[in-house]
Order: C-alpha cells, then structure tokens, then sequence
C-alpha cells in the first residue's frame, strides 16, 4: 500500500529512488543498481564506501569476496576515479560484548581485500596494477587517533553508504559483502543532501580512517 502524505507535511525537492533485493535468483534490481552508480563515476571523480566488510564471512575457511563490486573498483580505476573503502576493524563488537552473533567483522585482512581485487583484475584487464595503486585504496574505521574506544573495543563499522562523485548516495541496509538477504536502501540523487551527508558523515570518519590505509609493497 501507499501511504498519503500528510497535509501537514513539507513537501521536499530531493531525488530519492528506491532500491532493495528479495535474496532470491533475478528479483535483487539493486545488486544492479549500486553498481551502475558506481559505475556513473566520471574521470577525475570518486566513489566513497563505508561498509562493515567486503568479503563474507570466513566461515570454517570459507568467505568470498564480491565480483561485481571488485570490478567496478577496477573499471573505476582504469577511468582515473578514486575509489575508498572503509571497513570495520579485526575483532571489532556491538554491544560491549564478544558474543560471535555481536560480531563486525568478517575476518578479512586489508591485505587480503587488496589480494582479492588484484587477482580479480588481472583475470579481466590485465596489467592494471599501477591504476590500482593509484586509485583503489582499503582502510580500517576511526572517530579518533586511538584504535579503539576508550573501553578498549576496536570500531565496528555497520554503515552501508556509497557515495558517487559527491553528487549522489545510497544509504539503507545492503551489505556489499555476499550475505544474499532480503535488503533496501535509497540512492539519493541530490548534490547538495549528498555534500550535506560528505560534510556530517564522511569528512569525519575519513579525518582518522584514511590515515590507516593500506599500501601494497607492489605499489611503494
């Protein structure tokens, strides 16, 4: 159903589009979708993500990493466009505890994200590595200096934002990592609400999050 509006309620002028994903073969439109955006990232431009991880979770050795996502980061790179991704720390927990269904971590290394894109790209365009160096870049989530907070607990990072050449955002409940649910979100496709969302959400967590990026012994 739809609900009406209230007569009471400001009518706004930003462009939001609606996407989600059932969990099931052909009926998951924003797979699609967050990968066109990121795709819409123009030379010179940036893609933005902070997320809790890339890579699913290492279960009994298992754990996969996100084609479709690695290479969009590729294509972007090839086209000159900056692409960075802040993920959530090793052994990181919600609620003060470190109950495993608490967990924020998916047991991923900066390393092994930055393995798994190389490899993937060089199956697709190979010789690419210098693109990579230069636009791709993998870090752990900050709001300080310290590793941690000041209970000692490592950041967890459960925000699921990609931001598109500072011109549009989505934000909702889709992990970029395979967990194959149910999810929604909305692109919203406003520059000023997204310079709104860089200057409130990810100027701040870039401040100390960048500083911990990693660097390839490849690309030193």
């Amino acid at each position: 159903f739809v609900m009406a509006p209230s007569s009471s309620a400001p009518l706004g002028n930003v462009r939001m589009i609606p996407v989600g994903r059932t969990g099931h073969s052909f009926h998951n439109p924003s797979d699609t979708a967050l990968v066109a955006m990121m795709d819409m990232a123009k030379n010179g431009g940036s893609i933005k993500i902070s997320q809790q991880d890339i890579g699913s979770y290492k279960i009994v050795g298992g754990g996969v990493l996100p084609d479709a996502y690695l290479d969009a980061f590729t294509r972007a790179a090839r086209r000159g466009v900056d692409v960075t991704v802040v993920v959530s720390n090793d052994e990181s927990y919600g609620g003060g505890t470190h109950d495993k269904d608490d967990a924020y971590f998916n047991d991923w290394s900066l390393q092994d994200l930055w393995n798994g894109l190389v490899r993937r790209a060089d199956e697709q365009w190979p010789g690419n590595l210098a693109n990579l160096c230069k636009h791709v870049h993998f870090a752990r989530l900050r709001a300080s200096a310290s590793p941690t907070w000041a209970s000692g607990m490592p950041y967890a990072n459960h925000a699921k934002v990609v931001i598109v050449d500072d011109q549009a955002h989505y934000v909702g409940s889709q992990n970029l990592y395979d967990a194959d649910l149910a999810e929604f979100g909305v692109i919203v496709d406003d520059q000023p609400a997204t310079q709104r969302m860089i200057s409130e959400y990810w100027n701040k967590l870039a401040q100390f999050s960048v500083p911990t990026t990693y660097v390839d012994r490849a690309c030193r």
